[in-house]
């Protein structure tokens, strides 16, 4: 006969990935881990567990397929397309019960089915507009200092292969010749704190073929001011050199109040710009609604939220709201 392997409450926090002992003493009151000694663990001080007993709980705890925020990352867009796609049938999913709530749940044989029959837009992503390592975003100025003039270079291409400039000669460097060439960064992109605030004010503008152009000077202050870490670049669909940039809700400081404020109303399609005494404060369309509900009405809202498989109440309400 097989002999019990015994183990301690530290051991189990280990198997089962948790950082608190609280959660232990959880699932022992839960009934769903029953210690060997739960009757007389005062002799040893401490309770004691069957391994096996562990890991079959640790199964249980186990999601059945991949969540959708999973899905998500795998996939490159957002939970809230994901779950767009279920309701769709687009994607296969299946519904159970996990940790006492209804989920939606995909296997990896029908993510990788769903990707071979589907071509979808990956959203956003840092890696086209900021080279973190490097500290080198699109369109940012490089500068170098000669006898008579300074000279001028933007970064025109970052991607995972290849990271390229424009000078205002018009000559396409790379960035490794742009750095041999005496080239510096005109000003260092500083990666800020994220903000929380919501929503994204969005602009929308074509690449000035002129490097100097005035235009990319709001693309230099938000770099400066609002940081890659709030905000988002990308091409506009079907729009030659036309892009659209993203921004949370910022205070821009400028002394140049005019020309920034009239440039930034130029090309803002999504979201106000509101002037102020020490800048522009940029905002975006997102207006908050609070809605008082019983706790009754919030758990059948979320139960409702699961079986429809929206990611959050309000896509909820907002989904049932603008197509009744």
């Amino acid at each position: 006969m097989e002999q019990t392997k015994i183990i301690t409450v530290d051991d189990v926090m280990k198997i089962l990935g948790l950082s608190s002992k609280q959660t232990i003493y959880n699932y022992i009151a839960d009934g769903k881990l029953t210690p060997i000694n739960k009757d007389d663990w005062y002799i040893e001080r401490r309770y004691e567990f069957d391994l096996e007993d562990v890991n079959r709980l640790k199964q249980e705890l186990e999601p059945p397929g991949l969540t959708t925020s999973e899905v998500a990352a795998l996939l490159e867009i957002s939970q809230t397309t994901v779950n767009k796609l279920i309701r769709s049938g687009q994607l296969k999913a299946f519904k159970k019960e996990f940790r006492g709530k209804i989920y939606n749940f995909v296997t990896e044989d029908d993510v990788q089915e769903f990707q071979l029959n589907n071509e979808i837009e990956a959203r956003p992503s840092k890696k086209h507009f900021f080279d973190k390592d490097r500290n080198i975003t699109l369109f940012q100025p490089f500068v170098k200092q000669g006898e008579n003039q300074t000279e001028l270079a933007r970064i025109i291409t970052i991607t995972d292969e290849k990271i390229e400039a424009l000078t205002e000669h018009d000559e396409v460097l790379t960035f490794e010749q742009l750095l041999d060439n005496g080239f510096i960064p005109a000003y260092e992109v500083k990666e800020l704190k994220q903000n929380t605030k919501e929503g994204y004010a969005t602009l929308k503008f074509k690449a000035p073929k002129f490097i100097k152009s005035n235009l990319y000077s709001i693309i230099d202050v938000i770099y400066q001011q609002v940081s890659p870490a709030n905000m988002r670049i990308e091409k506009a669909p079907n729009e030659d050199e036309v892009y659209l940039v993203e921004i949370k809700p910022s205070l821009i400081k400028t002394d140049n109040l005019t020309e920034i404020l009239d440039l930034f109303q130029s090309v803002l399609i999504k979201g106000e710009v509101k002037k102020r005494k020490s800048g522009i404060y940029i905002d975006s369309d997102i207006e908050i609604i609070r809605l008082r509900v019983s706790k009754k009405q919030k758990k059948q809202l979320s139960i409702l939220m699961k079986e429809k498989g929206y990611s959050s109440i309000e896509e909820l309400l907002l989904s049932n709201t603008l197509n009744s």
